[in-house]
């Protein structure tokens, strides 16, 4: 909405006495005037599509040897080769010591021994058959070499000193 100020109506023109018409937009055009200088030169355009490559060039001359670069990471271990003739036996060891007596128990004339896991094995009969009677001994008491002060074992088997 225009200010109080502002009236809604157009000023008049002034007339002229020379015109014709509407200002003269209804006329003829009129002769062309001549072409001005040249302007300065533009700024570049943008850059056309690529063209297609050109054919390969001749190898050129091999290069100096480069220094030998850093040793590099491990390879992967290879596949296992075929098993190799089997070698000369060795020489026997030397005999080891007499190890532990194993756990065992005697029923009678049975004997067990306890297994591994902690239980006890089949009972095995040592008392075998009743074999033939053996020559004839020298019946009595044997008596050993000592002088009796009680040196001797009493035994003929084990002389005294043993």
């Amino acid at each position: 909405m225009p200010s109080p100020d502002e009236s809604l109506e157009q000023p008049p023109k002034p007339k002229r006495a020379a015109l014709r018409g509407r200002d003269g937009r209804d006329g003829r055009d009129g002769k062309d005037g001549l072409d001005g200088a040249p302007g300065a030169p533009g700024r570049d355009g943008k850059d056309g599509d690529p063209g297609q490559p050109g054919a390969a060039g001749a190898r050129g001359a091999t290069g100096d040897r480069g220094p030998i670069g850093p040793r590099g990471l491990a390879g992967a271990p290879g596949a296992v080769g075929k098993a190799g003739e089997r070698g000369p036996r060795g020489e026997a060891g030397p005999r080891g010591p007499v190890g532990p007596m194993p756990a065992h128990r005697w029923r009678e004339t049975k004997l067990q021994f306890e297994q591994p896991d902690g239980s006890w094995g089949d009972a095995v009969d040592l008392k075998g058959e009743k074999g033939a009677a053996g020559r004839d001994g020298v019946s009595g008491i044997v008596q050993t070499s000592g002088t009796g002060t009680g040196s001797g074992t009493g035994n003929s088997y084990f002389p005294s000193g043993w």
